[in-house]
């Protein structure tokens, strides 16, 4: 999604956390081969929704920082707060130390 290709995934509630049917990718019904064919050759036939779609993914990924530091951020805050399982602070090396961008 980064690289800002159109996508074409089945639609699943895990996916549909980050993506929408006709706004940044192309979902189709895994129970029906046709429907994936159906996504697929509207993607063939339409450079513009192509660009759309992929554009649209690559900006999803970067407003919802879904990045490898982005990730690594979020983990690190994790240990940085202490939660209802332990009541000592991990102190986790810093994202600098890393080589991680925040």
């Amino acid at each position: 999604m980064i690289l800002g290709r159109a996508v074409v995934a089945p639609n699943r509630p895990n996916l549909r956390e980050i993506l929408s049917d006709n706004e940044n990718a192309l979902l189709f019904d895994p129970g029906n081969p046709s429907d994936f064919k159906r996504a697929l050759t509207r993607l063939i036939a339409d450079p513009g929704l192509r660009d759309r779609l992929g554009g649209a993914a690559r900006a999803t990924i970067q407003r919802r920082n879904l990045t490898w530091n982005g990730n690594a951020a979020q983990i690190v805050g994790a240990f940085e707060r202490p939660g209802p399982a332990t009541q000592r602070k991990v102190e986790p090396k810093s994202l600098k130390g890393l080589g991680l961008r925040p």
